[in-house]
């Protein structure tokens, strides 16, 4: 009777870390500090217990990327039905409730539309932003020079000094007298396009490093063949602690604009948070594209696990 007695208390105190166990690993995956996909199986039995995380595709009218491949690619690929919303109506409050927002071929975007985006993941939201989104201005608004947002500095010994008549980045907006820099919350200043054919690119990606999850189990010296914009990191951002070039793209040729030379390699995936945490990722290339051409998936299956787990 001792040995039974002993037995199942060791067994009610095994079933109790076990537990106890499980509930931390729930409260790891929840918190975005360890992965689901770290443990094989786990993630359909978090979503068993949460359910599937709300995921929204906003999408335009011009500009690259298909917000008709991403949406199937999730559903077909992920068992993830995301619902799509046209820009034009999207508002601040309504995005809360998404845990990860996808920006696609919304090229042509309001200072309005940036500032109700770039709320939500002020706020705390995730957003995937891809390609060219928001470099278009649309009718009725313009261009911000340097000169639109720096005032005129008066001292006693000097002449007034005005900053330069500069075009800043299409990422940079202003409304009355409120400036929205998209870019600074990207961490990347829009050069230009590399090229306007995307037959014309070929180029290999490559991925520093390879157990981040926006590209775990993606190989490095892939042969990338599609449109992308060429960037920099800016030298300011909302979570510049964060930031990280997650893949480049090497060329072998050279980006010219406006008499200045750029480099290769270029960044083409970058990601900003806190901790290990992803708030902000940019894709200067389209995974979408990459779905219809070459059929790579992985990037699409990997946006999800890395932004909501």
């Amino acid at each position: 009777m001792k040995l039974s007695g002993a037995i199942n208390k060791n067994f009610s105190r095994i079933l109790i870390l076990g537990l106890l166990i499980f509930v931390l690993v729930l409260i790891l995956v929840s918190t975005h500090i360890v992965s689901c996909r770290a443990i094989p199986g786990f993630c359909g039995v978090y979503e068993s217990f949460f359910g599937k995380p709300d995921v929204l595709i906003v999408y335009g009218d011009d500009g690259m990327g298909d917000e008709r491949v991403l949406y199937d690619t999730f559903v077909k690929r992920l068992n993830v039905f995301p619902e799509s919303m046209h820009v034009k109506i999207i508002s601040p409050g309504y995005l809360e409730k998404y845990e990860l927002v996808i920006v696609t071929h919304a090229k042509t975007m309001s200072v309005q539309q940036i500032k109700s985006l770039m709320d939500y993941a002020l706020k705390g939201g995730r957003l995937v932003w891809i390609g060219d989104a928001g470099t278009g201005f649309p009718q009725g608004e313009s261009p911000v020079y340097l000169d639109d947002i720096e005032q005129c500095v008066q001292e006693p010994s000097k002449p007034l000094d005005c900053p330069e008549h500069e075009l800043l980045n299409p990422w940079v907006r202003k409304d009355s007298n409120r400036v929205y820099r998209l870019d600074y919350l990207l961490n990347s200043e829009v050069i230009g396009y590399f090229s306007q054919d995307p037959n014309y690119f070929s180029g290999k990606m490559q991925i520093p490093d390879r157990s981040d999850p926006l590209v775990k189990g993606i190989s490095s010296d892939l042969s990338l063949k599609t449109n992308f914009l060429v960037v920099k990191l800016t030298d300011v951002g909302q979570f510049e602690a964060g930031r990280k070039i997650v893949a480049t793209v090497t060329t072998n040729a050279s980006f010219e604009k406006d008499g200045l030379k750029y480099s290769d390699p270029f960044p083409v995936i970058i990601s900003s948070g806190v901790g290990g945490g992803k708030r902000v990722v940019y894709y200067a290339f389209s995974p979408e594209e990459l779905v219809k051409s070459q059929k790579w998936y992985s990037f699409i299956e990997s946006i999800y696990y890395a932004m909501v787990y």
